[in-house]
């Protein structure tokens, strides 16, 4: 049993030293966790498959109760980083028609978007991704790779439409 002055002196020593024991703890979990990250990583991945619907019913409570407060930090995010969401969003379409196959070259696609912005912003005229074959055409479909898409004018994209010229 502890004495209540060493229960004192404890708490006195918490109290007057906080910095230091915050900066040691900090430390301490920084290293333990650098010495057992592949032990931690894999109690976590099954902590997730154990707590599946819990963390499913927390995730979506989460997303109720703070529906602003996401809505800004994408709305931000989108604003900061433009060419990524369109980036995303072409590559939900294509992956909803199944259009991007597994051999597409992601970072070229990327870099497609990243130059439509970059022109856009040099040039002060609208620049956009076009599919040289569109991915849900008529006659023919395409695929979302990076031979398939061409940077254009938003101009000449309307014009073009959803064809194959």
């Amino acid at each position: 049993m502890i004495s209540e002055e060493k229960k004192a002196y404890m708490k006195k020593y918490r109290e007057d030293n906080k910095d230091k024991l915050k900066l040691y703890a900090f430390e301490y979990r920084k290293k333990y966790y650098n010495d057992n990250k592949d032990e931690i990583l894999l109690l976590k991945k099954e902590y997730y498959k154990k707590n599946k619907i819990i963390r499913s019913k927390y995730d979506k409570n989460y997303k109720k109760l703070n529906k602003d407060k996401i809505s800004n930090i994408r709305k931000i995010y989108a604003n900061n980083f433009p060419e990524k969401k369109s980036y995303h969003q072409s590559l939900r379409r294509s992956n909803k028609l199944s259009a991007t196959p597994s051999y597409a070259n992601l970072f070229f696609i990327k870099e497609a978007y990243i130059l439509a912005k970059l022109r856009t912003k040099m040039t002060g005229i609208e620049w956009s991704v076009d599919h040289i074959v569109p991915l849900k055409g008529k006659l023919v479909c395409g695929l979302h790779v990076h031979n398939n898409l061409q940077v254009i004018t938003n101009i000449e994209n309307m014009k073009k439409g959803n064809r194959f010229v």
